[in-house]
């Protein structure tokens, strides 16, 4: 079962394998005292939903919300969209979570402050997740079969 934790914890991985931003310090969203700037700030809205009471299966809904302070006066315009571009390459492709894949359904971003050097990412995304789930690598699915009609007489599958 993935804990929010985490989540949490490999997006910080992620954001301190990115060369540019290896150095910079990464907060949670809670902690709003006290940061040195440039850094980012890490938040993670969930949503857990029953998906099959009887299985103990849950669909969570997630939005992860990527924030970066730049350095006050130090930055160009330009230089955010390079922060922006980074991260979209970064985490597009998803991110992997412990032995899990997680897949964004989207990378938005959006730039504000008196300076405009505050940039939000955000990055929803789903899955699925059973209490008491086999850790050790269990078999989700035992077979599959697969039937196939023929209008012309032949097959492509044999």
């Amino acid at each position: 079962m993935l804990t929010q934790r985490d989540i949490l914890e490999a997006t910080k991985e992620k954001l301190k394998n990115i060369p540019r931003f290896n150095s910079l310090k990464v907060y949670l969203d809670e902690s709003k005292e006290n940061f040195e700037t440039p850094c980012f700030f890490l938040k993670l809205i969930k949503t857990t939903r029953p998906d099959n009471v009887r299985a103990g299966r849950t669909t969570n809904e997630c939005l992860l919300v990527i924030t970066y302070f730049a350095e006050k006066g130090e930055n160009e315009a330009v230089d955010l969209y390079d922060v922006k571009d980074e991260i979209t390459a970064a985490f597009w492709k998803g991110l992997k979570v412990q032995e899990r894949w997680i897949h964004f359904e989207e990378v938005s971003s959006d730039t504000e402050g008196e300076e405009a050097d505050i940039i939000y990412m955000q990055l929803p995304f789903t899955y699925m997740d059973a209490e008491g789930e086999d850790e050790t690598g269990g078999y989700m699915i035992g077979a599959i079969h697969q039937k196939e009609r023929s209008v012309t007489g032949s097959y492509h599958c044999r």
